[in-house]
């Protein structure tokens, strides 16, 4: 499945392109890599099954890195777990659907979160002069 992510736009992958050039930052990602790969999956299958907190996953419904069976396989091993998918959503939900990811993460958490601001020009968000100084500032 080759699917093309437009939600991730130049900016995002010149930032994540921009922390891949730091010192180290490869030996970090294929260490990290690494420990992904799960040596005992046996043993892993009972780990997770041990796990008693309340448990969200979120997943993309068109990730292409990690397929969607695996969601059902995590959601399956962890008992009382809530597994979320999110349509038209790649590997990265918080990239690429991030309102209605913190809406998923605030319903499981029952808080309330605002409603998103609508985006505003620099010059609007300039603070307006009170009228008392507008009104003092000719006389001197």
């Amino acid at each position: 499945m080759n699917i093309k992510c437009t939600k991730i736009t130049e900016e995002i992958v010149r930032e994540y392109a921009a922390v891949l050039r730091l010192k180290k930052a490869k030996e970090c990602l294929v260490g990290s890599a690494k420990q992904i790969a799960i040596a005992n999956i046996r043993s892993f299958h009972k780990k997770m099954a041990a796990v008693k907190l309340p448990t969200l996953l979120i997943w993309g419904e068109e990730d292409n890195i990690i397929d969607l069976e695996d969601a059902f396989l995590v959601f399956h091993d962890l008992p009382g777990a809530k597994l979320k998918i999110i349509p038209d959503c790649g590997h990265s939900p918080h990239e690429e659907q991030p309102q209605k990811t913190a809406e998923i993460i605030a319903k499981f958490l029952r808080i309330k979160i605002r409603e998103q601001a609508p985006a505003t020009t620099p010059e609007e968000e300039k603070p307006k002069p009170e009228a008392a100084e507008t009104a003092g500032a000719g006389s001197g």
